[in-house]
């Protein structure tokens, strides 16, 4: 039998509220850890700021500060938002699953916490709305919580399935904007050790300064970086940016 949908969306929307209100009351820290060469990036090195304080406390808040089981990061590519998830994840649990997964029926009978990360895609592919809409009344009644991930806020997925719209509209979502310098020049270390990269100070120095403040960009620079040396200089470092913008043009 199909799930029905709830008809309490005015309470769902009051506790959203509350939860915003919780997580907004979070105060802002930061963490500088070192990351190992080839290590993915974890928790420790993403630099709390105000770009991303709310994302931080709607994972470390859990569950209190989820008003329902289920809330939504989102933001630009590279952002931390996956990194965030994957630590949730780890702390409770939780499964991670892939649009393709949900609807090949990778679930399965066996509930549990869940991050559905929606990845590169734009939006939730139709194929995976009745699963998804299945699966939310499903944890929800089962006492789990699921975590979404994707680039636009669940709300405003162009889903087909009413009842899913509704669901996806109750759902405390937290965006993570685009970064400070501070996050920019930590994520540009933690990047580099991550392509096992040597960066001198200066030509650190001269890329934090002058490098779009976009989480996407400062990978597509080590990127770029990697494909040159593995130490890196400022000529380098010039080189590669004026290569990065150059290919935005």
């Amino acid at each position: 039998m199909a799930d029905k949908p709830s008809s309490n969306g005015s309470e769902d929307d009051r506790e959203k509220e509350r939860g915003s209100r919780a997580i907004d009351a979070v105060p802002a820290q930061q963490l500088r850890l070192p990351l190992q060469p080839g290590q993915e990036l974890e928790l420790e090195d993403l630099a709390r700021s105000e770009h991303n304080q709310k994302a931080f406390a709607l994972i470390e808040g859990w569950p209190e500060a989820w008003p329902l089981p289920w809330a939504a990061l989102w933001g630009p590519e590279a952002s931390g938002k996956s990194v965030l998830a994957r630590f949730w994840a780890r702390g409770c649990g939780a499964r991670i699953l892939t649009p393709d997964a949900l609807i090949s029926g990778a679930m399965g009978r066996q509930l549990s916490h869940c991050v559905l990360d929606l990845g590169d895609l734009e939006r939730l592919p139709q194929a995976a709305e009745e699963p998804l809409f299945h699966l939310m009344n499903n944890l929800r009644a089962s006492g789990f919580s699921l975590l979404l991930v994707a680039r636009q806020a669940p709300a405003r997925w162009p889903v087909a399935l009413a009842d899913l719209a509704s669901r996806l509209r109750a759902v405390l979502a937290v965006e993570i904007g685009e970064g400070d310098q501070a996050f920019m020049e930590l994520l540009l270390v933690a990047l580099a050790a991550q392509y096992e990269l040597e960066m001198r100070p200066d030509a650190r120095a001269y890329l934090v300064q002058r490098l779009p403040r976009r989480a996407a960009a400062c990978l597509a620079l080590i990127q770029i970086l990697a494909q040159q040396a593995s130490i890196i200089t400022v000529p380098q470092a010039r080189s590669a940016l004026q290569a990065l913008v150059g290919s935005q043009d």
